[in-house]
């Protein structure tokens, strides 16, 4: 039986406030840093980023112990915008490629033989998204047998495309195919323009079911906070935004698959720490960023804890 939506913002109410409860002051301890990625920029005259070259340091007992260096270099457009970034890491690059309104189109990644392993093209038409095409090369597995050099070099090709369709210039459906079949439809619903809903349907052997029902909790005013219900009834994901004194918290709880991700951001809405919990696997992952003044992110470190660490 489908839950009612009087029912699931009942829910989701019930589920925000003990998730509220949960919600731990953000603490970080550099004794404890395995990881920490260090930038330094170099600027245009007018102040905007040309370069960022990073250095990722891993430690062990408060001693780097090994480092990986990464560079990004930034193009933009007569107007001042970013045209394209090109990111290389130990020989690999990423591209992105972004529009006139200042809108991801293209992102791309080449290994070191130069070979494209990953690429998403999104498409616009009159300033709306019409679709979204990402392909991903697989390594086909050789014959163990008698191996040849070029069979190390032969790839499938993976294409998935999400399409958007819009009513009254809000989207109202999107469908997503993988190598041209139907494998998930999303439904949204609206009130005085603002979402409250959304279903999500899947498909098995040409058969379609309700996946998951998304109900928005429109008395906050970060409208993005919602409760997933799954297709037994069961709440699969809870989101809530939480203020406290100059720090804005965002707590996301996977309950289906035993991760909690809660963000934590500042006064100027910048991400100032993270923590993701694994129930599953009993490990708890804390970041700390840190800004400069003129918002650039200069420092990211992190370490893990077993759960049972803690008192």
């Amino acid at each position: 039986m489908r839950p009612t939506v009087t029912a699931l913002i009942l829910l989701l109410i019930l589920g925000c406030k003990r998730q509220q409860d949960q919600i731990e002051k953000f603490i970080f301890d550099n004794s404890q840093v395995n990881t920490k990625q260090v930038h330094k920029y170099t600027f245009f005259t007018d102040g905007k980023i040309k370069i960022d070259k990073s250095i990722i340091y891993t430690y062990m007992a408060e001693k780097a112990v090994d480092s990986m260096v990464f560079t990004k270099e930034f193009f933009y457009n007569k107007k001042g915008k970013i045209e394209r970034i090109i990111e290389l890491e130990n020989g690999d690059k990423e591209l992105k490629v972004y529009n006139a309104q200042d809108s991801l189109i293209g992102n791309f990644k080449i290994n070191k033989e130069n070979d494209t392993t990953f690429s998403e093209k999104t498409f616009y038409e009159n300033g709306k998204k019409t679709s979204l095409d990402t392909r991903w090369l697989r390594l086909k597995l050789p014959d163990f047998e008698n191996p040849k050099k070029e069979a190390l070099r032969s790839f499938d090709t993976l294409l998935t495309r999400k399409e958007f369709l819009y009513q009254n210039d809000l989207i109202s459906k999107t469908i997503v195919t993988e190598q041209g079949k139907l494998q998930e439809e999303v439904l949204y619903f609206y009130k005085d323009g603002v979402q409250y809903k959304k279903e999500t349907y899947s498909f098995l052997k040409g058969l379609k079911y309700l996946k998951e029902t998304t109900t928005f909790n429109l008395k906050n005013n970060n409208k993005s906070d919602f409760v997933a219900i799954n297709n037994e009834g069961d709440t699969s994901t809870v989101k809530e935004t939480i203020r406290q004194e100059n720090t804005t918290i965002i707590a996301t709880n996977y309950k289906s698959a035993g991760i909690q991700i809660i963000e934590y951001y500042n006064e100027k809405n910048q991400l100032i720490g993270t923590i993701d919990v694994n129930l599953k696997d009993k490990i708890k992952n804390i970041a700390s960023i840190s800004y400069d003044n003129k918002g650039n992110i200069i420092e990211e470190s992190s370490y893990r804890q077993r759960l049972n660490d803690f008192r």
